[in-house]
């Protein structure tokens, strides 16, 4: 099996974390340089405006997100990715730490979808 080691740093500890190449599938990923709106539309579902026209992708979270919707969310990588493995955190005091279920490209018409059941 194809791997890949990253040196990782949390809470001041480094260790090596070896992930499957097939983890960073570009289905599973989105370059964060190509993001570029991507508002949540309820508390398990955000919208990804990609840069390049009229692509999207929906991110559908593994359970309800609550304040996701009303603070917004923050993400760290090590890289300019954001895999299905990333955890969100909502951007608030004490916010939640929300998983992603999956990452899936929709259509214009699905995306104009979403944005209509914006809360």
């Amino acid at each position: 099996m194809n791997t890949t080691s990253k040196l990782v740093i949390a809470a001041g500890l480094a260790f090596m974390a070896t992930t499957p190449l097939a983890a960073y599938a570009a289905d599973d990923c989105i370059r964060l340089s190509n993001i570029d709106e991507s508002p949540a539309i309820d508390e398990k579902t955000i919208l990804i405006k990609l840069k390049s026209s009229h692509e999207f992708k929906r991110i559908d979270l593994v359970s309800t997100c609550t304040g996701l919707t009303f603070s917004g969310f923050s993400h760290k990588t090590p890289e300019d990715m954001l895999c299905k493995s990333n955890p969100l955190h909502v951007n608030q005091i004490g916010g939640m730490t929300c998983m992603i279920d999956k990452i899936v490209d929709i259509s214009e018409t699905e995306a104009k979808t979403l944005q209509a059941k914006r809360k």
